[in-house]
């Protein structure tokens, strides 16, 4: 698990799927494990020494990322799985949310469950620049 946290980059090909995880979420997950991105060690998910009082951290919430005056609009068809949640403007990368590759995020959605997912894809700026990018926020169209 702690070689998937350090290997967070985003593919290096198009049309890749990356997912958006809160920070808030993973710092939780980080302190729950005693996650040190500078130990050689796998991190620890067995459960903590008693005298240690770290709550794990619980399903994955993303309500700090997802923008709540967009995402009450959108209404999902059951039967389809929506992934394009709005998140706020302004968040700060590595910061206020990571983006993982899908490995992590079945990983961390397996053991933990909760959500939801924000998807997003990898793509090519142009055909000059072949550095692999994520559009986070998404163009909002409406139709009138």
């Amino acid at each position: 698990m702690g070689e998937l946290l350090k290997k967070l980059s985003i593919l290096e090909k198009a049309n890749e799927p990356v997912y958006l995880i809160s920070g808030e979420w993973l710092s939780n997950w980080k302190e729950y494990v005693s996650y040190d991105p500078n130990d050689k060690k796998e991190v620890n998910e067995d459960i903590m020494e008693e005298e240690e009082t770290v709550l794990p951290p619980g399903p994955i919430s993303q309500a700090s990322i997802i923008d709540d005056e967009i995402s009450p609009l959108i209404d999902p068809k059951p039967e389809e799985a929506y992934t394009n949640y709005p998140i706020k403007i302004g968040l700060e990368e590595d910061k206020d949310y990571l983006m993982v590759d899908q490995r992590l995020w079945d990983y961390l959605q397996q053991i933990y469950g909760g959500g939801p997912e924000i998807l997003r894809y990898t793509y090519f700026k142009s055909e000059r620049d072949m550095a692999p990018s994520v559009e986070v926020w998404l163009q909002k169209v409406s139709f009138k």
